[in-house]
């Protein structure tokens, strides 16, 4: 369902069960939550299962970023989580007429084991075998001369917005993309949304009561 159909869907909801109305930045701010609690729940379980992987895939981006020049690596505006880290490593038999290279993947190291792998003449971390730590602010790359990685991560979902203008004092949906955004998540996943927003307006909704009155609101609504 669309942004439109999940607020009417709520307001459907709302009736049955006598809430009374919810106003459109009522329902704006709730939902927004709703979207970002389900996204930091499954974020939590990423991988684990094809499931999980799935409901995240519309989330889920690839970039190339730059390394500076003391091995560090700002994060994307919008980042949520990693999914890999992967470096070009140009073979040594490659040449500017004949460039050769393969994709090596970037491993995490923990904070408290880089004094020990930096000074190690066995796993000290090279081109060819590079490696990343996670701070709060960025990415610590070693060797500090990687130039680019390829990061895959997760985004945090886009601020859902049932848009709207007054007309005779009332809300009318506005559904230009200036003004409205849909949820992200796949469809599979909007009445776990509509149960999260009911919840915040008190009303205490099983599944399969959201289930039966999607289908008494489709029912009403052909």
């Amino acid at each position: 369902m669309d942004i439109n159909e999940g607020y009417r869907f709520v307001q459907f909801l709302a009736n049955q069960t006598q809430s009374g109305g919810i106003k459109p930045n009522d329902f704006n701010l709730a939902s927004e939550r709703a979207q970002i609690q389900l996204f930091y729940t499954e974020r939590q379980k990423w991988q684990e299962t094809q499931i999980i992987t799935d409901a995240l895939s519309p989330f889920l981006t690839k970039v190339s970023l730059i390394v500076s020049p003391f091995g560090r690596v700002n994060y994307p505006s919008d980042y949520a989580g990693t999914s890999s880290v992967r470096h070009t490593y140009f073979l040594n038999s490659s040449t500017a007429a004949n460039p050769k290279s393969i994709s090596v993947d970037v491993d995490e190291i923990n904070d408290n084991a880089i004094g020990d792998v930096l000074s190690s003449q066995i796993v000290m971390p090279t081109k060819r075998y590079p490696r990343i730590a996670y701070y709060d602010n960025y990415m610590q790359v070693f060797p500090q001369n990687l130039g680019i990685i390829d990061l895959t991560y997760l985004r945090e979902p886009a601020k859902p917005v049932w848009g709207f203008t007054i007309v005779n004092n009332n809300p009318v949906y506005d559904p230009s993309p200036s003004a409205s955004t849909n949820w992200e998540f796949l469809d599979q996943y909007h009445n776990a949304i509509v149960m999260m927003i009911c919840s915040y307006f008190g009303m205490n909704l099983r599944e399969a009561d959201v289930v039966q009155a999607a289908e008494m609101f489709k029912t009403q609504n052909l």
